[in-house]
């Protein structure tokens, strides 16, 4: 079974000036049917008191979605990380993930869990906006949480691009990107947007799409699934 991925981190919507029928849009035309999202607000002053997973749902007609918040009280609302999808999500969960002492106090760092229905697979979805300065800490909690839980994806904006920490945290998964040579995925020239793909999964096509919507472009995988 052929199955398609994508991360969008979408900057909170401010590239597109909170119109989400233009994220829903880039979305539908990626032909993904899974999507990680990155940098989401729901109900702040910032994105006009909107509820972004509510109206991207309504203007893509998927019934299925997450949202987890890294800010709690944040502009009047939320802010973090969500998942959009076509296929069912049978459970869903979250937690926090560590940092370097030395970037305590910053953005909290969630990690996003969604078990999604594939005809007869039930795939482990998750999603992450890493810090750069704890990325060591936050791969290997990652990798701890997502063990034993195959076939799984980790998704997201990872902030980070060379290839040491990912392969020592997950020796035995693939990489959507870094490899064989690390691929543009921001306007200003950073590789930070990946996905990991659990031992099991055939790493299909990947393509990244430029987009005037955020700073960061459509970063998309073809995946098999047994």
């Amino acid at each position: 079974m052929k199955l398609k991925l994508l991360s969008y981190n979408i900057h909170n919507g401010a590239d597109v000036a909170y119109d989400f029928r233009l994220i829903a849009n880039d979305i539908l035309e990626s032909g993904a049917e899974i999507v990680a999202l990155q940098e989401v607000d729901q109900n702040t002053t910032r994105n006009q008191n909107q509820d972004t997973l509510a109206l991207l749902k309504e203007y893509t007609g998927w019934q299925h979605g997450y949202f987890v918040a890294g800010l709690e009280n944040y502009r009047g609302g939320q802010y973090g990380i969500a998942i959009l999808s076509k296929h069912p999500i049978v459970s869903t969960d979250s937690m926090e993930l560590p940092e370097n002492p030395r970037m305590q106090g910053l953005e909290r760092r969630a990690l996003l869990e969604a078990v999604i229905r594939v005809g007869e697979t039930n795939l482990a979805c998750f999603v992450c906006h890493c810090n750069q300065g704890s990325i060591g800490e936050q791969l290997q909690a990652m990798a701890e949480e997502a063990a034993g839980k195959e076939p799984y994806v980790v998704m997201g904006d990872f902030n980070y691009s060379e290839l040491s920490p990912f392969q020592r945290s997950f020796p035995e998964a693939s990489f959507a990107n870094l490899s064989p040579a690390p691929i543009i995925t921001t306007h200003d020239g950073h590789c930070f947007d990946n996905m990991i793909l659990s031992k099991g999964i055939q790493k299909g096509t990947v393509t990244v799409t430029p987009s005037e919507h955020s700073d960061h472009f459509l970063f998309a995988c073809e995946i098999g699934l047994s």
